[in-house]
This record gives structure tokens, sequence and C-alpha cells, in this order.
């Protein structure tokens, strides 16, 4: 199975990092009950943290660390797409480059945190919303609406796979 490349944004990695954690935790704190012991409380789950390291490599492989750090200094949130999971709003939040750069290698470690108050509806300012149904793909709604795949899959950076979409996905159709 050839796994798609990541993505942030416009930004698409050349060759996948070699490491990529996804974490996600339940935020639960035990308080304190004068006289009846403890009771826990459950706060829901925070956002998930992106990190991963990997190498840029051949003669131009500055350039491509230079490319990337210049994403971080944006201020926006971007899609994230990763292998094998549904794309998400999410925040570049650090690079680093890692050990000595050698004239054909740099390594590099980043963090991203998912941005879970934007909703990919606030990205259309104007857009007609569709909510998916069980066996949508983006041809289908295509059609329905007058309109083309390709202009569908601009107007939702966040869809990876055309002929994937899960029941009650936004689809922003202008």
């Amino acid at each position: 199975m050839k796994l798609l490349p990541m993505k942030y944004g416009e930004y698409t990695w050349p060759h996948n990092p070699e490491k990529l954690t996804i974490s996600l935790k339940r935020n639960i704190r035990e308080l304190s009950m004068p006289f009846s012991g403890s009771v826990m409380q459950d706060y829901g789950v925070q956002k998930r943290v992106v990190e991963g390291e990997g190498e840029f490599y051949g003669s131009d492989c500055i350039q491509q660390f230079q490319h990337l750090s210049s994403h971080l200094e944006k201020t926006s949130c971007a899609v994230l797409s990763l292998p094998n999971v549904l794309p998400f709003f999410a925040r570049f939040v650090s690079l680093q480059m890692m050990g000595n750069p050698e004239p054909d290698l740099v390594r590099y470690h980043f963090v991203f945190w998912e941005d879970g108050k934007t909703d990919i509806t606030s990205q259309s300012v104007s857009g007609q919303i569709y909510e998916c149904r069980e066996g949508d793909n983006l041809w289908q709604i295509a059609s329905a609406y007058s309109t083309t795949v390709e202009a569908l899959l601009k107007q939702n950076p966040m869809i990876r796979w055309p002929n994937y979409l899960t029941e009650g996905q936004k689809v922003v159709i202008s």
C-alpha cells in the first residue's frame, strides 16, 4: 500500500517523515472532597498533537528546510493531511533542525497542534454546505451541483480521497 504524502496547507513533503506521533489524551482531575474522599472529574479529550522527525536530502536540502520553515512563520491555521488519517485543521507550532547539517542532509523535528476552534465550514464565507450521506462521493456531489470535482477539491482542501466521504462530513459547494 502506497501512503499519500503528508501536506500542510499548500506545502507537500517531498517524502514523508520517518517518525510520526499523534497524541491524544483525556483531561481527568481528581478532586478532594472534605470528609468523603475524592471524586474524578472528566474534562474531555484534549486536541491532537502531531510530532515528527525526518530528513531532507539532496543538493537542495537547506532550501527544502527553509521552504517548510516559511510555513511556520504564517500565523493562520491550515489543513494538515497525514498518511491514513482524516485531515484536520492545525497550527504549525515548532520546527527544529537537528544535529549537524551535512552538505546533502538536514534532519528536522516538527510539532503541530489541532485547531479545534476552526470549523471546516468557517473557511467559506458565502459557501453552500452539503452534508454527506452514506455512499456519497465528490463526483456525485459535483454532478448534482453543476460543478467540477477539481473546484470542490479546491474549496475543500481537507478532502484527501474523493471516493471516500464519511457520513456527516461537510463539503463546501461554492
